[in-house]
């Protein structure tokens, strides 16, 4: 990934965890770790960890729910060039770091 695409995916991270803090209700911790744009641009999938994981499900229909004015916020803070259409995922390689962390080191 090119420099200037590494920072614009950072940027919309930055602006998608930001909807999120905004409007959440605070039941649970939602963490947007990541946001990978299409080969072609045209869809960006963001990541997301939430605690407790019992959560989860919550957390994804609310966000499946919100994608268009996430999408929205997005779009207001970017003024030229196309905007993805977004889609949203749990972040498994986060709950497996996690839960390695969790394991107690053997010497």
């Amino acid at each position: 990934m090119k420099h200037r695409e590494e920072k614009r995916s950072e940027y919309i991270r930055e602006l998608i965890a930001e909807y999120v803090g905004r409007e959440s209700n605070g039941s649970s911790l939602v963490t947007v770790t990541r946001f990978e744009m299409s080969d072609r641009g045209d869809i960006g999938t963001f990541y997301v960890s939430v605690m407790p994981e019992t959560q989860e499900q919550a957390v994804t229909d609310f966000l499946t729910r919100h994608l268009s004015p996430i999408r929205q916020h997005v779009m207001s803070h970017i003024p030229s060039g196309r905007i993805p259409f977004l889609s949203l995922e749990i972040d498994h390689a986060e709950k497996l770091r996690r839960k390695i962390d969790s394991l107690p080191e053997s010497n």
